[in-house]
């Protein structure tokens, strides 16, 4: 726990694991800056090995959970819509009614949900 979480703090953290290979990180700006200033530190001090930087997958899965969701939600709502009609479209032709037009929206309403 520290109160700043800027470049330089996070330098200090980093220098303090001498065997730090990899970094997996969120995009912040404070990471990033302590990243390059602990990289530039070890270069100086003829250290080698150069850290590894790899964004974390976290805000990715969850905006991609997010527009599934979406995705899925717009798809069953459609797909419901078009079994509510071909099944009204069915009993129509049970009972002998004419289906002139209920078919064609009913045809439309199975291609949105495709």
């Amino acid at each position: 726990m520290v109160e700043a979480r800027d470049g330089k703090t996070w330098a200090i953290e980093f220098a303090r694991f001498s065997a730090l290979g990899t970094v997996v990180r969120d995009d912040g700006s404070g990471l990033g800056k302590g990243l390059r200033l602990e990289r530039a530190r070890r270069r100086a001090e003829g250290l080698s090995g150069d850290l590894e930087d790899t964004l974390d997958v976290f805000h990715t899965v969850r905006e991609g959970g997010r527009a599934l969701r979406k995705t899925w939600g717009s798809a069953t709502r459609a797909f419901e819509r078009a079994e509510a009609a071909q099944k009204k479209l069915d009993q129509m032709g049970r009972q002998g009614t004419p289906q002139t037009g209920y078919a064609t929206a009913t045809i439309k309403l199975w291609r949105k949900a495709e």
